[in-house]
């Protein structure tokens, strides 16, 4: 039970991390791609707090929440993907 708490405090503090990361990019948003970088950012955000709700369940999940998980989390790397294009075509 210990390393579940563990890994709940180091989830929570990762998600702590990504949203000050999506609150840069609000910031940012005009020079990265206007109304794409903040759709994405308000999606990584609306992720993250799911992900984070995963989390605080503990062992407490259904192999259907597992799945659901999954899929966010490829979902956030996926955006990550295209805000790194958006950060690069703008730079150029």
């Amino acid at each position: 039970m210990k390393y579940v708490y563990e890994a709940l405090r180091q989830a929570e503090f990762e998600v702590s991390r990504l949203e000050q990361e999506v609150d840069a990019l609000r910031v940012r948003d005009i020079r990265v791609g206007g109304d794409r970088a903040s759709e994405i950012s308000s999606e990584l955000l609306r992720l993250f707090n799911q992900q984070a709700e995963f989390f605080r369940k503990g062992v407490r999940v259904i192999p259907e929440e597992l799945r659901e998980y999954e899929k966010r989390r490829e979902r956030v790397r996926e955006l990550f993907a295209e805000l790194s294009q958006l950060r690069t075509s703008n730079v150029a």
